[in-house]
């Protein structure tokens, strides 16, 4: 299939969207009209609850700071708290709402695909490849929001929104607390190229790779930035010298279960890539300037980074309106992760009226997307090393 193939079998899902908007989804949406206008009011009632709340504690806090300090800490502590509620009150009011209304029609909107399905109950693509590809810092759960599976010119690919955290509170007697890793697409392919090590590329400024512990990170910065401001010039080079030994700790293996049977699957290819990655510099400067790149053998990943992907990969950011993407080379796999705080796929908006497509045409644009991906990168072409 040729790329003039592949579009007009896009302008044909495209026609397809349109027919199932006018005909199916646009009479049922707007009999969810009135309840979404209810859930609206009930949200804005809540919001201005708290609203009201976190003023009348500032203006108390104002007042005890000047006449009694007994309550500083508390309201302090419990502004900060309806200051979170307030700003993360309408995503959560928004989920709930569209999560109800995908659960009813999104069969019905994915008719317009051919060779896709979404798949509710289970992650695509493994938590054990995931940590192998070397793509994210160290993980220990996930939570699954979207996921899809499909094929396109006879390439099988794989489509999971997904967010990544650590948990902290495994590890802490104290308390509960996570870090987020990583909260966005992870795309999967097959790749057209025999891979035998493993090679990633990821934007620059991104810690969050290469299995690192981004709670680590944020400690030894943290302790570092205070000694800077408290400690005189000794005190600094004396916390530099175990910093410095502590540092490579921070690239700590993956918490993979090796009794997972998962595991035992993929076990003989990582233990085959025990070498670490290495950043290696490519000749494309411009390229070079906005991301980083890593493989365990770099004649091999050289190989893989060519002029041509990397004007594709640059596509792909142009495509999803993202400065942040990275993409894995692992067991002839091509993984890409794009990042997004933004929730992808939705059908609606609880602050949008039914009969408005727009989140409708963003969702068939972000499929559309994916499979042009295929053609980017000519994973239809077969090739060895």
């Amino acid at each position: 299939m040729t790329l003039n193939e592949t579009y007009k079998q896009i302008n044909e899902y495209g026609k397809n969207f349109h027919t199932i908007w006018n005909n199916t989804l646009k009479p049922e949406f707007l009999k969810h009209e009135e309840f979404r206008k209810r859930e609206l009011a009930s949200f804005r009632s809540t919001e201005y609850l708290y609203v009201a709340l976190f003023i009348f504690c500032v203006i108390w806090l104002i007042y005890s700071i000047n006449y009694d300090k007994l309550f500083v800490p508390m309201l302090s502590i419990i502004s900060v708290i309806l200051l979170w509620q307030i700003f993360s009150l309408p995503q959560k009011a928004n989920k709930k709402f569209t999560n109800r209304i995908k659960s009813q029609y999104i069969e019905t909107v994915m008719n317009a695909f051919a060779k896709i399905k979404r798949v509710p109950a289970e992650t695509p693509i493994n938590e054990i490849f995931l940590q192998g590809s070397e793509l994210f810092a160290d993980f220990s759960s996930h939570e699954l929001d979207d996921a899809f599976v499909g094929t396109h010119k006879n390439v099988d690919y794989k489509i999971a929104e997904i967010k990544l955290y650590d948990d902290l509170g495994k590890r802490m007697p104290f308390n509960y607390f996570r870090i987020n890793v990583f909260q966005g697409v992870v795309i999967s392919f097959p790749s057209n190229k025999t891979i035998k090590n493993r090679t990633l590329v990821s934007t620059r400024g991104d810690i969050k790779v290469k299995n690192r512990s981004v709670a680590g990170i944020i400690g030894l910065l943290g302790l570092l930035g205070y000694f800077v401001c408290t400690a005189n010039i000794v005190e600094i080079v004396i916390l530099l010298i175990p910093l410095c030994i502590s540092i490579p700790l921070l690239y700590k293996e993956s918490n993979i279960n090796t009794n997972d049977p998962e595991f035992q699957n993929l076990d003989k290819f990582f233990r085959d890539m025990l070498e670490v990655t290495k950043e290696i510099t490519l000749e494309d400067q411009r390229f070079m300037k906005r991301y980083r790149a890593f493989s365990s053998d770099e004649v091999e990943g050289r190989y893989l980074l060519t002029t041509a992907f990397m004007e594709r990969l640059n596509n792909v950011r142009t495509a999803f309106g993202t400065n942040n993407l990275k993409c894995s080379f692992c067991k002839d796999q091509f993984l890409l992760a794009i990042s997004s705080k933004e929730d992808l796929f939705e059908l609606c908006s609880l602050f949008t009226p039914m009969d408005n497509s727009k989140y409708l045409s963003k969702f068939y644009n972000q499929i559309v997307a994916v499979l042009l991906l295929i053609d980017y990168f000519k994973l239809d072409e077969k090739t060895g090393l």
